[in-house]
This record gives structure tokens, C-alpha cells and sequence, in this order.
């Protein structure tokens, strides 16, 4: 079996939709799905729509898609889209379902273009992590889409710029200075009369905190968020006074105004 007439392949011919609960998991199915990956192919279900059919044999036996019925059942669906192939043998449907997932995984990534894929679709809004990637895997391939090395060299100055040092843009609700962000008085300038909330920055130091990855575990690193603050002060603070002063000047300004909106808890108990 497998084959119609010269020049022509036997393959699925109709897609239709039939009962979730009437679709027969085989047996025998050595794939296995992780709640986690299931909670994903649902998620992608809901943005993207049911766009890949489940293939079934002549008795609704899933031959290829249990994570997608796994998924449908996880979102409530009745019905799912279905392929009917009724040209396989017993033994070439065993062999498919094999078939289907290994050589798939036999595919590689153009990493490159994978990580400018992810960096425009990043910028447009998308939530990677809906993706399939996890934390450490997006980490490597933004990385990988980062500019080399004079790809993107700095031109020089024009003879007369747009804007000059000390500039003050005002932008509807926000605001843009031209100046050096080391200094108090620029800084003052810029923030008039407006006290933040809480002030994060990366200083030219090399230093990379990401604590909040940290706690969805999407990052290798282990800095606290404590470190993560006393060194987002160090620029607007010297470090020795940062190390005397933490407590009265960064730390508990920041918990204090958090507190009314956590609930009265405090700083000793984050």
C-alpha cells in the first residue's frame, strides 16, 4: 500500500472535525508531553487557531497529534480538525507514528536568523516564552542577534546637530534631556519635581542583574534583589556612601513607598 496509480501518492485527502472525546490515544505511543508542554501548545491553540489536523486511522486511533488532543481537552474544545488516513497498513501506521515526531527532530536552527526572528518579534510585543523557549535558550539567541563588532559603527557628528548638551525634550507625558546622567544637577533638571518610584540602571561596569529572571528561573545568575538595587544606586550614589547608607537612603525610601501597595508588609519580610 501507499501508492495510487503512476505518478501519483496515497496521503490524506479530507479534513474534517470529530469529537475530542471520540479520538482513541495508541497505545503504544512512546512520545511523551509534560504538563508544561501541553499548557503551550494550548496557548498556541488559543492565539493561532487549530491550524495542524490531528491524523487518525479508520478508527479514530490517534496516529499523529496526542499533545494537541491532550491540549484541546485542556481548553475545553468538543471538536478538533482531523485527517483521516485510511491508506496506511497496521504496520506503516505504527511505523508513521515514529516517523512523525523523529524526523522532525532531525531539523536544525539557522540560529542566526533564529535570533533576529525572535528580536523582531520581541519589539513588535510578542511574548517569547510562548514560543517554546525557555529563559536560558532566548537568552543565548537575543544574544546571538546582537550587533557585531562595527556593524554598527558610530558616525560622526553632524556640523549642526538637532539637539545639544543640556536639551530638555518634552514628549506628551514624557521627557528627554540631553546630558550626562552622572550628574546630580542634569538629573534634577530632568526630573523636575517628580520623585520615582525606584530607579534601575546598568551602569558601563559589566554588571547584568536580572533578578526578576532569577525568580522565574529563566536565568542562571543568583543576585538578590537587594544587590540588584544597591548597585542600580551606585551611579547617583558613591559606593562607600551606598555600603554606610544603604538602609536610610535607597532601601527603605523604596519599601516605604511599596508598602501601602503590598499589603503594610515590611522590608525585613521581602
Amino acid at each position: 500500500m501507499g501508492r495510487h496509480e503512476a505518478g501519483q501518492l496515497a496521503g490524506a485527502e479530507a479534513i474534517e472535525h470529530r469529537a475530542v472525546e471520540g479520538l482513541v490515544p495508541y497505545a503504544k505511543n512512546a512520545r511523551t508531553h509534560s504538563e508544561s508542554q501541553v499548557a503551550l501548545i494550548a496557548g498556541s491553540i488559543r492565539e493561532f487557531g487549530f491550524n495542524n489536523p490531528v491524523l487518525v486511522d479508520g478508527a479514530n486511533g490517534i496516529i499523529a497529534g496526542h499533545g494537541r488532543v491532550l491540549a484541546a481537552r485542556k481548553l475545553g474544545l468538543a471538536t478538533v480538525p482531523v485527517i483521516e488516513l485510511a491508506h496506511l497498513s497496521e504496520t506503516q501506521k505504527r511505523a508513521y507514528i515514529l516517523a512523525d515526531n523523529r524526523l522532525a527532530e532531525a531539523a536544525a536552527w539557522d540560529r542566526e536568523l533564529l535570533g533576529l526572528e525572535l528580536a523582531d518579534l520581541g519589539d513588535l510585543g510578542v511574548n517569547l516564552a510562548d514560543l517554546g523557549f525557555d529563559g536560558s535558550e532566548l537568552d543565548a539567541l537575543l544574544a546571538s542577534a546582537e550587533a557585531r563588532p562595527g556593524e554598527e559603527t558610530t558616525p560622526e557628528p553632524p556640523a549642526v546637530p538637532a539637539s545639544r548638551t543640556g536639551d530638555l525634550w518634552v514628549l506628551g507625558a514624557h521627557r528627554l534631556f540631553c546630558g550626562d546622567s552622572t550628574s546630580a544637577a542634569d538629573v534634577s533638571r530632568l526630573l523636575g519635581d517628580v520623585r520615582p518610584h525606584l530607579m534601575i540602571t546598568d551602569p558601563p561596569y559589566g554588571v547584568a542583574y536580572e533578578d526578576w529572571r532569577n525568580r522565574a528561573g529563566a536565568s542562571e545568575t543568583k543576585r538578590t534583589f537587594h544587590q540588584y538595587l544597591r548597585c542600580s544606586a551606585c551611579p547617583y550614589f558613591p559606593l562607600q556612601h551606598v555600603e554606610t547608607n544603604w538602609d536610610q537612603h535607597v532601601a527603605r525610601p523604596y519599601f516605604e513607598d511599596l508598602r501601602p501597595r503590598m499589603g503594610g508588609r515590611t522590608q525585613a519580610e521581602f
